[in-house]
């Protein structure tokens, strides 16, 4: 979820949140004139409380419908105890958008630590604040346990409880400050204390990345698999030898010059004339004035697909098919689009195809291309689609790698990403190991080793990939 999703959600259930608003303020004002009529109750609230009142019960009614009413029920019974293993999977990734995710949980609780001393004056008090956030985060996990609505996170009670917490010392330095008519630094450090950790972390993360020859592997878990309650089979033969292996290098890989150059050249070729661009997860999507016409260009990647969602597709004739393939390639070589090698072919006489050599698992000591490009037309004689999908691959290096038994230690320790776990008394049995190839955070092309096998029954397939160098 990147920031304009979480923007989007954010606006959709704030709306429904006023509504609630609508609702609980009659609510509150009938139980406190019942209150003092009734039950002859002598406290009185006065506008502060009354407004801080509504706010935090907006703010809750908000934070229920983002954590909990906007998902399904798919969660029963999960629960994650693995501390700070968010961080450890935004590393792996190197996610900028696993970043945004911790970093609006924390915010996102913010404005209850930032209230509470509106309501009361216990909640100007440190310890009140810490046991009304605490409980608050608590029970909104255990409501996503029970309602299989989310994960009971440790990560989550965490990050919610230090919003909190934040939210408290920023409100606590302006009424500190006001009432003292000047500054108040002791409060002041105290709000700045979690941002300036949170620059500090990041900057010696992005040093610490930036000094790597190559990127993080996204394959490793950020939490290992529990192997201890399930039995495990091996019906395959792992070799004990280090054998070497190449690596390569996208150059398209998280290039945003390479991005406009793409956004700039699609443009030049189908006339079109892109007006924004968005964020989908990883990817940068440029949409034009007309909403049906976008351009998706996947960032870890390079690979881009023009969609104009017309399924008008035509059969070309002999002659158009040469024209439409002279004019496609010489475009395509103007901006370095068709690696050398690719074969062409028409695909159920409307696609213009272009193939790249398959490699049947032979990695060459050269630079070579994977995948395939795929043009169709409508009957306007205009480009409907356009798949970009064919990768170039430039030799890097030869690494030592280690061996398939000290890979399959790694599958035995549970050192594996896997979505589903494992359930108690489950059994693994392992059928296969094989050299496969996945990218890095930095586009490098990295030798991995591919595990499969199945759960239980051979219906119930398994697959685990591991990093193969050393």
């Amino acid at each position: 979820m990147d920031i304009i999703t979480i923007l989007r959600t954010i606006f959709s259930y704030s709306l429904l949140a006023l509504a609630g608003i609508g609702i609980l303020i009659p609510i509150y004002a009938g139980a406190f004139l019942l209150y003092k009529k009734i039950f002859h109750g002598s406290r009185t609230l006065s506008v502060k409380q009354w407004s801080a009142l509504v706010l935090l019960s907006a703010w809750l009614l908000l934070v229920l419908g983002l954590t909990t009413f906007s998902r399904g029920a798919n969660f029963t019974g999960t629960i994650n105890t693995s501390l700070f293993s968010g961080y450890v999977n935004a590393w792996h990734e190197w996610s900028y958008t696993e970043l945004q995710l911790i970093i609006f949980n924390m915010l996102m609780f913010a404005p209850l630590g930032f209230l509470l001393p509106f309501l009361s004056q216990k909640g100007e008090k440190f310890r009140f604040t810490c046991l009304v956030s605490f409980l608050v985060t608590f029970l909104i996990e255990v409501l996503q346990l029970i309602t299989g609505r989310g994960i009971f996170e440790l990560d989550d009670l965490l990050h919610n409880f230090v919003g909190s917490i934040f939210g408290y010392f920023v409100i606590m330095f302006f009424l500190t400050s006001f009432r003292r008519k000047g500054l108040e630094w002791k409060s002041l450090i105290k709000a700045l204390v979690l941002p300036f950790i949170f620059v500090i972390g990041i900057g010696c993360a992005i040093a610490v990345y930036n000094g790597q020859e190559y990127g993080n592997m996204p394959i490793i878990p950020a939490e290992k698999q529990n192997m201890s309650a399930i039995s495990i089979e091996n019906e395959a033969v792992f070799s004990e030898g280090k054998d070497s292996a190449c690596v390569y290098r996208n150059p398209s890989a998280n290039d945003s010059q390479y991005r406009e150059t793409i956004a700039q050249a699609v443009e030049a070729l189908t006339d079109i004339e892109f007006k924004a661009v968005r964020r989908d997860g990883r990817n940068h999507v440029y949409v034009s004035n007309s909403s049906n016409i976008q351009l998706t260009i996947l960032t870890n990647s390079g690979e881009w697909n023009y969609n104009t969602w017309s399924y008008d597709t035509v059969e070309l004739t002999e002659a158009e098919t040469l024209a439409k393939r002279n004019e496609l390639e010489e475009w395509m070589k103007q901006y370095n689009l068709l690696p050398d090698g690719m074969i062409f072919s028409v695909q159920d006489g409307s696609i213009l195809r272009w193939d790249a050599p398959t490699m049947n698992g032979n990695y060459p000591q050269d630079d070579f291309a994977l995948g395939s490009i795929m043009v169709a037309y409508n009957q306007s004689g205009e480009i409907s689609s356009f798949h970009h999908n064919v990768i170039t691959h430039e030799y890097i290096e030869n690494v030592t790698l280690m061996s398939e038994k000290d890979a399959y230690l790694d599958i035995m320790d549970g050192n594996f990403e896997q979505y589903t776990p494992f359930e108690k008394k489950d059994n693994l049995v392992v059928k296969d190991c094989h050299l496969d190839y996945t990218y890095d955070t930095k586009g490098f092309y990295r030798p991995v080793y591919r595990f499969s096998g199945y759960i239980n029954q051979a219906d119930c397939p398994w697959e685990a990939i591991v990093s193969a160098m050393e």
